[in-house]
């Protein structure tokens, strides 16, 4: 969806394959809300956050049947580390990130880089509390936290739009 807009006969709804017509729209865009959505751009921080995918030397340990989801806050982490059991997605690969306030970005001009400063500390942090889960990168990639400034989101009906346009943002 690139825009959307009340008309007489109904909403209508822009994508880049066309535009449509309905009696009534749910809004879910993530990092791109305040965009999309008249007003919230103040209620809304969009963050970069990177997620990064290792490949433990042991990979059986970290199998779904033998390892779960996981989430661990230290006292000087200032945020929460987290990560998944190797899943068929990413055969191999541990997938791990860290869970904090990060840098403020535009959804649409967001640096997809990914360096050392981005990735090290996980690495850091896997040594001193999962070091079976520690191994060569296989990959990482950059995407977007969208949270609004008490961490708590938002789902209703927009302002205005009682009867008609129902938003859901902030996660």
């Amino acid at each position: 969806m690139n825009d959307w807009k009340l008309e007489e006969q109904g909403l209508i709804v822009s994508t880049n394959a066309s535009e449509y017509l309905c009696k009534k729209l749910v809004v879910t865009a993530g990092a791109w809300s305040a965009k999309l959505i008249p007003g919230i751009a103040q209620h809304l921080n969009v963050t970069r956050q990177v997620i990064t995918w290792v490949k433990p030397s042991d990979a059986d340990m970290f199998s779904p049947n033998r390892f779960p989801c996981w989430m661990i806050a230290t006292d000087r982490s200032g945020g929460s580390y987290y990560g998944f059991p190797i899943l068929p997605e990413h055969p191999g690969a541990l997938k791990l990130a860290y869970h904090f306030p990060g840098e403020p970005t535009d959804a649409d001009q967001v640096n997809r880089t990914v360096t050392e400063a981005d990735t090290g500390h996980l690495h850091q942090f896997m040594k001193a509390y999962l070091p079976a889960g520690t191994g060569e990168t296989e990959r990482s990639k950059v995407c977007l936290y969208s949270n609004s400034p008490d961490q708590h989101f938002a789902i209703g009906n927009l302002p205005g739009f009682e009867d008609r346009v129902c938003i859901a943002w902030g996660f």
